[in-house]
């Protein structure tokens, strides 16, 4: 159900909206008896809502350079076998729980989180197993009042269905992503930002590509909420795995700011007595500080059966956002799931 409580399709920042806030359709029909039994929940079912939260406002986002509802196009996804974790052709309800779930809160910034609700797990739908592999290698943007530098690289340029906007105001370019949230901004004439930031949603879109589906989704929280964050302000997140016996206990941490620059999280030291493998999760993130560069920011989490130390040595040498090739050469004998999550931020 994109649309949720409703069927009302509405303007909302940058492109077409779903809103659930209309109530058009009264009421679910009460089902017969014999199948709504109390006791009986349902088992056969699989009840599937765009969010949480029918007072939200949805947003279509760019998919192949065209405007798509995140839910229906991962859904359409998963019956081509893209959510199939153990390759047997069947999809059953936990494995389109965890790739709607996750592909559909990555890809629209923590502003759509999918409510899912599953009954048994057998015998699931019969697929195709087409599976298509994403592309990593061009980021679409839409350039408004301004102009490009002339060696930037790895994009394309596009009039609709974008995954970042660069529009002049004045003297400043402003940055948006494909779900209308200012990423960052800069000075006009600095055009070296321009490629930074594209090569951040390359490396962010090659991390989601890569998503696990053999293993649970990492949870990631923030009590703070998925509100705009003020300077000063601090977020506690934790992380965890989907599921502890899958023995995912090393935990690689990097953080993207707005600008593109990579923070290196954790471990905090390379190899002190704070390190080898957490032991007890979740993991609580020491408080990290709302402060410059403001705007949106991807905590990225890579939790492995085995420490990836390589990767540490790398990422903390860093300052600019790594190739997604490169990432992965790192990890290339270890087995991983890997997460991130987005959050907003702005001055006083």
């Amino acid at each position: 159900a994109c649309h949720s409580n409703g069927m009302v399709r509405a303007r909302h920042k940058t492109g077409q909206t779903r809103t659930g806030k209309y109530n058009i359709v009264p009421s679910i029909p009460v089902l017969p008896s014999n199948q709504a039994d109390e006791n009986n929940q349902l088992r056969h079912v699989t009840y599937i809502t765009a969010v949480s939260n029918d007072n939200l406002i949805i947003q279509e986002t760019n998919f192949s350079g065209k405007q798509h509802g995140a839910l229906s196009w991962y859904f359409a996804k998963a019956l081509n076998g893209e959510a199939d974790s153990n390759r047997d052709k069947y999809l059953v309800p936990n494995e389109l729980r965890d790739f709607m779930t996750e592909k559909v809160r990555d890809k629209m910034n923590n502003q759509q989180i999918p409510k899912i609700k599953t009954g048994e797990d057998k015998p699931g739908i019969k697929l195709r197993s087409l599976i298509v592999e994403a592309s990593d290698s061009i980021i679409n943007i839409k350039i408004k009042n301004t102009k490009p530098p002339r060696d930037l690289k790895q994009f394309r340029q596009v009039e609709s269905g974008y995954d970042l906007l660069f529009e002049r105001f004045n003297h400043q370019i402003k940055v948006f992503n494909n779900t209308g949230d200012e990423e960052t901004q800069f000075p006009y004439d600095q055009h070296r930002h321009w490629q930074q930031i594209i090569n951040k949603h390359r490396l962010l879109k090659g991390l989601a590509n890569r998503f696990n589906m053999q293993l649970k989704p990492i949870k990631m929280t923030l009590p703070e909420g998925d509100d705009i964050h003020k300077q000063g302000e601090l977020l506690h997140f934790s992380i965890e795995p989907g599921d502890y016996r899958e023995g995912l206990m090393a935990l690689t941490l990097f953080n993207l700011a707005g600008n593109g620059t990579l923070q290196f999280v954790y471990p905090l030291t390379l190899y002190g007595d704070s390190y080898n493998q957490i032991k007890k999760f979740p993991f609580h993130l020491p408080p990290l500080e709302v402060k410059p560069p403001y705007g949106g920011d991807n905590l990225v989490a890579i939790l492995c059966r085995q420490p990836a130390y390589s990767l540490h040595q790398f990422l903390n040498s860093k300052t600019n956002p790594p190739t997604i090739e490169q990432v992965m050469a790192h990890l290339k004998d270890h087995t991983c799931q890997i997460g991130q999550y987005g959050f907003y931020s702005v001055g006083r």
